[in-house]
């Protein structure tokens, strides 16, 4: 189960991350967004990741 949900919570990380880079407009969002929406996607990666190396085992 936990497995399960590293891997839907590192997609939706993953997704949120994208949606940040790709969507946000505006002057106070384009430095949040520029390390937010990265940093979001690869902690999702991350939680990806470590969800399937344990389901590997």
């Amino acid at each position: 189960m936990q497995i399960a949900l590293k891997i839907i919570a590192g997609m939706v990380l993953i997704l949120v991350g994208i949606f940040g880079i790709v969507y946000w407009r505006g002057d106070v969002w384009t430095l949040i967004k520029g390390v937010l929406g990265p940093t979001v996607a690869l902690i999702g990666l991350l939680f990806f990741g470590l969800g399937l190396s344990e389901l590997k085992n």
